[in-house]
């Protein structure tokens, strides 16, 4: 799981560095999903459906890192579905619940791996 949250945090940081593209046009009943508050499983079942957009989501914090004074955490709902939080996350406590809002990104897609990021707001 550490090795997964470190690689995520690398591919975050390259994917920051080499841009990200605009997000297709979504119509407005999804726009306002996005605008209010959107599940864990939502976003990792259906990653496609809110790339690009700002989300505020609620849940446990299971695991985080810092590296080079860049936090990350991942955030998990009662079902296991789990989403990786990059920013400022640095004093989030495994075991704690927090409610987070900021840009969420499917940063990573192999075959059946994806690996669904919200990049904090500060």
């Amino acid at each position: 799981m550490t090795r997964l949250l470190i690689i995520a945090v690398l591919a975050i940081l390259l994917y920051q560095v080499l841009g990200r593209p605009e997000p297709a046009s979504i119509p407005e009943t999804i726009m306002e999903a996005v605008s209010a508050r959107v599940s864990v499983e939502n976003l990792v079942t259906e990653p496609q459906r809110y790339d690009g957009w700002h989300v505020t989501v609620t849940g446990r914090v299971v695991d985080r890192a810092v590296a080079f004074g860049f936090g990350a955490a991942v955030l998990a709902d009662d079902a296991g579905h789990q989403l990786y939080l990059l920013g400022a996350v640095a004093t989030a406590t495994p075991g704690t619940e927090m409610t987070v809002s900021g840009r969420f990104d499917m940063a990573l897609a192999i075959g059946d791996l994806v690996v669904p990021v919200l990049t904090v707001d500060r």
